[in-house]
């Protein structure tokens, strides 16, 4: 029997780790979140981005992530128990490093370096989101 002290944990293995898993699914939707915000307020600051479609492609990624990353925050707990969810989800992750290499590609000669990085950096960002929600919603 918990002490009262001890009360306020929970009552077996597979309710913490449910936990840490939902709190990790939402950090990670949280991180997509502020990693969308950055390439929207560098636009909204006067930000070069190069030429042609290089606006575009900022504007693009900097809405996909905080839309994704508000979906992620917000189905954190389906993500922890329906398996399709996850695939949905890793998929989804796979399709915007995809995307964002294209957007890359696309806009080679028209984006300037930092640009360039933002873009490469969503790459990573989705990779390691999707590998970090496949880890966390595998059962041990």
């Amino acid at each position: 029997m918990a002490t009262p002290d001890q009360a306020h944990l929970p009552a077996t293995h597979d309710q913490a780790r449910q936990t840490v898993t939902r709190w990790t699914i939402s950090g990670v939707g949280i991180a997509r979140i502020l990693y969308g915000i950055l390439p929207l307020a560098l636009l909204a600051n006067g930000f070069a981005a190069g030429t042609g479609i290089a606006t575009a492609v900022l504007a693009t990624i900097g809405v996909g992530f905080v839309i994704q990353g508000i979906a992620m925050t917000a189905l954190a707990r389906a993500l922890t128990d329906i398996d399709a969810a996850v695939i949905i989800s890793v998929v989804l992750d796979a399709l915007v490093a995809v995307v964002a290499i294209v957007l890359m590609v696309a806009g080679w000669n028209q984006l300037t370096a930092a640009a360039g990085l933002v873009v490469l950096g969503a790459m990573a960002v989705a990779t390691i989101s999707a590998v970090i929600v496949t880890m966390t919603s595998t059962p041990f």
